[in-house]
């Protein structure tokens, strides 16, 4: 299905306590794409209908991290590590996430190689819940040249994830709630070569960690790309344009956002899209539906 440039009016049926709109994300399911949305005016109320706003379309950047939600599928690697697939209730509502235990006295990680597309400053990201490690971490490691690019240590405090630098060169970023205990932790890795062998390893238990400790993790993202983007599931190759786009404005005006309909009153047989919301910080508010019958 391709994005309708004669659509004049669009109604997005969410929770009405959500407010301050700021950003939206469309999933088109026919052709299992996402485009990254951006509306004209912010700051809008949920529950007021034909809101004046401009709708603007462009896909989100690309995914180069593979079998993002199966950490137990190829090309992952795990190295003194189990993981236990379909563990647990994934940020989407599916049963998606994996746990992953550390087997070893040794650090236990599972890993996969990166095949960027250029140089420099790249994002990585990945969706955590507690288990029982008090420390699990993160690593990008150049197997080429034998170095540690970037070395992240994530802490739990107060059920939040706090991340922190311990080796090489990147940038930690706070973590984002997104309900039910999860969170999405994100950082950056200075200095790429995409010549190199780039790994990225995940580690159930890292600082002071000790055998048989666990984290819950699912869809992770590796960026081409210095910034961060909406998150995009992948299988077996990478997913997503090579960077975000301005996009492009179906109409100037005349999307109108309300909640007069619950998601349950209408059949699912009917659902096209779903769209993702997310306030002003970056984090996701939740989803909602948009419908076939919507013309």
């Amino acid at each position: 299905m391709e994005p309708r440039a004669d659509i004049k009016n669009l109604n997005i049926v969410a929770p009405s306590e959500v407010d301050n709109l700021d950003r939206v994300r469309l999933y088109n399911h026919e052709r299992d794409e996402d485009y990254g949305v951006e509306l004209g005016t912010l700051g809008v109320a949920l529950g007021v209908s034909q809101a004046n706003l401009a709708l603007t379309l462009g896909k989100h950047g690309r995914n180069l991290c593979l079998q993002s939600e199966a950490l137990g599928t190829g090309p992952w690697t795990l190295d003194r590590a189990t993981v236990t697939s379909d563990a647990a209730v994934a940020p989407d509502g599916t049963t998606t996430a994996d746990l992953l235990t550390r087997t070893s006295a040794l650090d236990s990680s599972v890993y996969q190689n990166i095949a960027y597309t250029g140089n420099g400053t790249k994002a990585l990201s990945v969706f955590v819940k507690q288990g029982t490690a008090p420390a699990p971490g993160f690593m990008v490691y150049d197997t080429t040249t034998s170095a540690t690019l970037v070395d992240v240590a994530m802490t739990w405090t107060g059920g939040v994830p706090v991340l922190s630098k311990q080796g090489g060169s990147g940038t930690m970023f706070t973590a984002i709630p997104v309900g039910n205990g999860w969170f999405r932790v994100a950082f950056t890795v200075d200095s790429i070569v995409a010549a190199n062998t780039n790994r990225l390893l995940c580690f159930a238990s890292y600082i002071g960690g000790a055998n048989g400790q666990t984290v819950y993790l699912w869809g992770a993202q590796v960026e081409n790309a210095s910034t961060l983007s909406a998150y995009v599931k992948t299988t077996t190759v990478p997913v997503g344009a090579e960077t975000d786009s301005a996009g492009k404005t179906l109409f100037p005006a005349g999307l109108g956002v309300g909640n007069a309909a619950a998601a349950s009153t209408i059949p699912v047989s009917g659902l096209v899209k779903k769209i993702e919301i997310f306030d002003a910080a970056g984090a996701s508010l939740g989803f909602a539906p948009l419908y076939s019958s919507i013309t």
